[in-house]
């Protein structure tokens, strides 16, 4: 089995009446709790807390998900979703439509989008989205690009729109992005 190295943080993410909230935070997964990266999370009453059965539990469920991993991996279609994967990250700028996608690989739209899901953590259309702003906090900190035509690069044909989008991945807006590093 492959082993993934990881950076990772237990953290109390949220305490409410008498149940801690605990995940484990990484940043290789498209998984969230309360727009964090979550590995795995698990909620235990404050009374009677085990730090230890806590950690052997999200152990389990840390395994069962790179047991998972390696079946996929080693799955026909696997190298299919990577490729895709790969492409969209390359050019995030570019229009991805699920059903010309599912037509060229054969797959109904419900299966492409549910194995797509599975296979990485997050869906399609949150994968497009993350690329492009990612494309675009990069632009924003490397270039004196016009913030129009940063939208544009990243795939976006209504300037507003980007600005929307960007802040509600973000928290910031786009120009506050650019002048906060």
């Amino acid at each position: 089995m492959t082993h993934l190295a990881l950076f990772a943080l237990l953290r109390l993410v949220s305490e409410n009446g008498n149940l801690l909230s605990l995940a484990i935070l990484q940043n290789l997964s498209g998984n969230s709790k309360n727009g964090l990266p979550v590995l795995c999370f698990r909620e235990v009453p404050k009374e009677n807390f085990s730090f230890r059965e806590v950690i052997s539990d999200m152990k389990n469920q840390i395994n069962e998900k790179l047991n998972l991993h390696e079946k996929l991996k080693n799955s026909a279609e696997y190298s299919k979703y990577t490729d895709l994967r790969l492409e969209i990250w390359k050019n995030p700028q570019k229009e991805y439509s699920p059903e010309k996608i599912c037509r060229k690989i054969g797959y109904s739209e419900t299966y492409f989008r549910s194995r797509y899901k599975e296979i990485f953590g997050i869906s399609f259309r949150q994968d497009i989205i993350k690329s492009r702003i990612c494309l675009a906090k990069y632009l924003l900190l490397t270039t004196s690009l016009s913030l129009a035509v940063i939208a544009e690069k990243c795939g976006y044909e209504d300037e507003k729109y980007f600005f929307r989008r960007f802040r509600n991945e973000t928290g910031l807006t786009p120009n506050k992005y650019r002048l906060s590093k």
